[in-house]
């Protein structure tokens, strides 16, 4: 095993989207990202990240920099995988204040120090490798009827049943899309309400008619919390959850409003550290979580929440960035497995159905239903090569 120092690589990447991606904070054409490669030997790791400022308050070329100023320390002082493991904790502030940055260079470092052990990234970090099937969810965008309708058609030739439809909490605009999609998938789809936890153990026997629906509101009623009672009165289809509808960190009406309208509330820019678990736990709801990778500053910090998250007994969504490249694909399924039976929906593993082409190879990406039947665990590292 190698000692030596570790060499970094950062760059931008930045990568056309095959089509436009809206919703009620940010409209997004083309993919941002920091790329990080790290070297030893005859060895390369890759890494990413995805800055959104608003989730965690980065923009692409303040990543840039803090990470182009930061590998140097990294360098001196991380050589092993408990080096890192320290050097995450010494770091923990300026992690907070640059998740995605570190993101990127944590993640090339376990891919470098997994294939240099010629173990799988799971297999170094301890996660158990068994589950090898993998269900996504088809997310809708806010974008114009005739988009959307061609987007929804495109999910459902795919087999998807469940759903997550980005929201602007204007009826004018969001009911018409929701009424649409209740039209496609009410002559063959059973819809499941109430909304019942599906554990990840039941996906194998789930019925390919069940269907579900959960909004994201990207904080889309802040400032007007009680215009989403009616807004939820008349709604067209029911969802079992709704994610971000009001302003980060407001636990206290995100709670009323589960407890209100039994929803469940996914925290997505609301759960970005332990801090924030404590802080929703003081008040009684059904918290759903939202895990990024990206967001969460890494996979050693993501994998220190889901095993907090599973002390709370909190269902998890391992989410994605939109954009992201077949690394942070790859690195989710980690998550996931660690998840385990509190693994109730998955985001992401678009690949170049999204991006024009995906330079990690082979790619990340979900098949027929929203499936992906993945191999990876028995690969080195995170298993991926980059190409041009």
């Amino acid at each position: 095993m190698s000692t030596g120092v570790i060499q970094y690589t950062i760059r931008r990447l930045e990568i056309p989207m095959r089509v436009s991606f809206k919703h009620a904070s940010a409209e997004r054409t083309v993919s941002e990202s920091v790329w990080v490669e790290a070297k030893r030997g005859t060895l390369t790791g890759l890494g990413e990240g995805c800055p959104r400022r608003y989730v965690t308050g980065e923009t692409l070329d303040g990543a840039i920099a803090w990470a182009q100023a930061k590998v140097a320390c990294v360098s001196a002082n991380v050589t092993t995988l408990a080096s890192l493991k320290h050097f995450v904790d010494e770091h923990r502030s300026e992690i907070d204040t640059n998740p995605s940055a570190w993101c990127a260079i944590e993640l090339a470092t376990l891919d470098l120090l997994a294939q240099e052990q010629n173990v799988s990234i799971e297999r170094l970090l301890g996660v158990n490798e068994s589950k090898t099937r993998f269900q996504y969810t088809a997310v809708l965008s806010a974008d114009d009827p005739a988009k959307y309708e061609k987007n929804l058609k495109r999910f459902l030739r795919f087999g998807f049943s469940d759903f997550k439809l980005k929201v602007v909490a204007d009826a004018s605009l969001d009911y018409p899309r929701i009424d649409e999609l209740k039209t496609k998938v009410s002559p063959g789809y059973r819809l499941l309400w109430p909304p019942v936890r599906l554990l990840a153990s039941t996906w194998a026997t789930r019925s390919p008619l069940d269907f579900r629906l959960r909004l994201d509101g990207n904080n889309a009623w802040a400032g007007r919390e009680q215009e989403i009672y009616p807004f939820l009165d008349k709604i067209p289809l029911r969802p079992w959850a709704i994610e971000e509808p009001f302003a980060a960190h407001d636990f206290r009406a995100m709670a009323e409003l589960s407890q209100r309208e039994q929803l469940g509330i996914i925290l997505d820019e609301s759960l970005c550290n332990w801090g924030d678990i404590a802080r929703a736990t003081k008040h009684e709801a059904r918290w759903v979580a939202n895990l990024r990778v990206s967001k969460m500053g890494g996979l050693l910090r993501s994998l220190a929440i889901v095993d907090e998250l599973k002390k709370q007994n909190w269902e998890i969504i391992v989410g994605a960035q939109v954009g992201e490249t077949s690394v942070l694909s790859r690195a989710a399924l980690v998550v996931a497995r660690a998840a385990g039976d509190l693994l109730t929906a998955q985001e992401g593993a678009f690949g170049s159905m999204l991006l024009e082409k995906d330079i990690a190879q082979p790619e990340i990406k979900f098949g027929l239903a929203g499936i992906l039947q993945n191999p990876s665990a028995q690969s080195k590292g995170l298993g991926l090569r980059q190409e041009s």
